[in-house]
């Protein structure tokens, strides 16, 4: 029957049967709509509780393709790469912001994991190629997508540079501690022995003029006294060291540069060891120039040229030379040197100078004693003042002490 010949009652019933088809389609578009409204306000949420998280925690996230390109970094990693939107960052690799030491170490890395799948855990020190270094413990996976296929790595980096300032404070303390307590331990060595030894002598030549005294002829008490004088010059010169040494390691030895006159600071350190020169027939020359000044702590400069005097005329034979010069050399500093005619230093004992607790085990010429802490002393003080200290010697033919300080102008 075609459209024509229907009759109104059947078209009608049609109409109706289309508008119940059309209704349906309708609620079912509308539950369609409201579904996938429901989905993507689901998403979005989950998206928006995702970021939340990401950019909050304490930690730096991001995530690279299988050429360590990032695909996603977090807003804590596109701050720290002075970036101000995390997608800037989409494409760049660790060589666009950091030190290319750093960023090869971290893709060679990542292609590591990418090869085998094996995760890497390690503290790395970042380098910048415009900041300070930091230091982050990582952690880095491999990345796999919905079919089990490796498509890249993702990590999470904690910053411990902190942490690793403290750390390194903690091991310098304590290497300071281990320095103090060797340096103690050397320095109750010289006690034990440098110190004992001379006091020996000293309690065995007072006995003796004790007991003998009346039997002694004025030749003999002449020679006790002489020698019972030279005993305790060294013990004074050591216990003097001691002292000084002692209150520079406890930081409580003020330092108070001023401007000082060169010359009369060395004349002033003659006059400690003059007759000491005297007795063994030494002549100390000053050829220091009269207008030469130095910017330096007098206290330090007449210990250091102190001790230098005194070894010079203890390793000097009878009727030697000792001189004193100086001159300005570059960057304004003045190289001070004292030379003497003496007996001079074996090879392998000048590595031993100017090291706390090492034996020289050497005499003056006239037998006197010799701790070596003198030399100690000398280094330390020039060192504060910002100079250093050396020596030039042969074997028999004479010494020459070197040390620089600062020149005032």
């Amino acid at each position: 029957m075609n459209d024509m010949n229907k009759t109104k009652e059947e078209l009608l019933l049609e109409l109706n049967k289309l508008k119940q088809e059309n209704a349906t389609l309708n609620a079912m578009y509308k539950k369609d709509i409201s579904e996938y409204q429901n989905t993507m306000g689901k998403l979005n949420y989950e998206k928006y509780l995702m970021n939340t998280l990401i950019n909050n925690i304490p930690v730096h996230i991001y995530i690279k393709d299988c050429e360590s390109r990032f695909i996603m970094v977090d807003k804590g990693s596109a701050h720290s790469f002075g970036l101000n939107d995390p997608e800037q960052a989409v494409g760049k690799t660790d060589f666009d912001f950091f030190s290319y030491e750093h960023a090869q170490q971290a893709f060679e890395d990542e292609q590591v994991i990418i090869r085998t799948g094996a995760p890497i855990k390690k503290e790395e020190k970042e380098t910048w190629t415009d900041r300070p270094n930091t230091w982050v413990s990582t952690s880095k996976f491999p990345l796999y997508d919905k079919d089990e296929k490796l498509i890249g790595t993702f990590g999470i980096s904690m910053d411990i540079t902190e942490l690793k300032q403290k750390e390194e404070k903690i091991i310098t303390t304590n290497k300071e501690l281990e320095k103090l307590n060797s340096e103690k331990d050397k320095l109750f060595s010289i006690i034990a022995h440098d110190l004992r030894s001379p006091f020996h002598g000293l309690l065995g030549l007072t006995e003796v003029m004790v007991k003998d005294s009346h039997d002694m002829s004025s030749e003999e008490i002449t020679n006790y006294s002489n020698s019972l004088y030279e005993l305790v010059v060294n013990l004074y010169s050591l216990l003097e060291n001691l002292l000084e040494w002692s209150q520079f390691q406890k930081g409580s030895l003020a330092f108070m540069p001023k401007a000082l006159n060169l010359s009369d600071i060395f004349s002033q350190s003659i006059d400690s060891t003059k007759q000491r020169a005297i007795q063994k027939g030494i002549i100390i020359l000053n050829e220091i120039p009269e207008t030469l000044k130095i910017y330096a702590d007098e206290k330090m400069v007449n210990s250091v040229l102190r001790n230098l005097l005194s070894n010079s005329v203890k390793f000097t034979r009878k009727y030697g030379i000792v001189v004193g010069k100086a001159r300005e050399i570059k960057e304004g500093m003045v190289e001070i040197y004292i030379t003497d005619t003496g007996v001079g230093i074996p090879e392998n004992t000048m590595a031993k100078l100017f090291k706390l607790g090492e034996k020289v085990g050497s005499k003056g010429t006239d037998n006197e004693l010799s701790t070596g802490l003198g030399l100690v002393l000398c280094k330390e003080f020039v060192e504060k003042h910002g100079g250093r200290i050396w020596v030039e010697s042969k074997e028999n033919n004479g010494s020459t002490f070197y040390f620089t300080l600062h020149n005032y102008s």
